[in-house]
């Protein structure tokens, strides 16, 4: 879990392979079943999205092999998806700076809703600020400044072998 642009579907993928486990993206698959986020956004409304991302969380958790899962930004702000992560989940939170996050979403072609059609560095700062203590009660916090993908995962494959998770 973090930020949105902060890496978790890259790592996620990687970190699924190098463990041999299925990965779920939960933004990729609310898109599959029920179109662009920032249609569903525009047409519904925060909350049918954030009902639908639950619902991708809840069948990627109920997975029969143990899955790695990419969460949206937004996720842990959800209550009912919150309690189904504490509950079913070791959360590792990927904890980017928020000046690299404003790079990535400037140069991204994808529209967040979430920040609007031009977003600012103030707004994905206070966004994060808001955020950052929902994130922080993962079990396991990555600072990725200065870090490589590659050390990132690592770091998150050290550490789940360490507490017995990953051989």
């Amino acid at each position: 879990m973090g930020f949105m642009a902060s890496g978790k579907s890259t790592i996620g993928k990687r970190l699924a392979a190098r463990l041999k486990r299925p990965f779920c993206d939960t933004d990729a698959e609310v898109v599959r079943l029920h179109g662009p986020i920032a249609r569903i956004f525009d047409l519904e409304g925060e909350q049918a999205f954030r009902a639908y991302e639950r619902d991708a969380v809840e069948r990627a958790l109920r997975s029969s092999s143990p899955s790695i899962v990419a969460l949206g930004g937004g996720a842990p702000t959800h209550a009912p998806t919150r309690r189904l992560l504490e509950c079913h989940a070791y959360r590792v939170f990927l904890d980017v700076e928020p000046e690299r996050i404003y790079e990535r979403v400037r140069r991204s072609k994808t529209l967040r809703p979430m920040l609007g059609p031009a977003p600012t560095r103030a707004v994905v700062a206070a966004l994060l600020r808001e955020r950052a203590p929902l994130y922080r009660e993962a079990e396991l916090a990555i600072a990725c400044k200065g870090l490589t993908q590659s050390a990132i995962l690592d770091a998150i494959y050290e550490h789940l072998h360490a507490i017995g998770v990953a051989s």
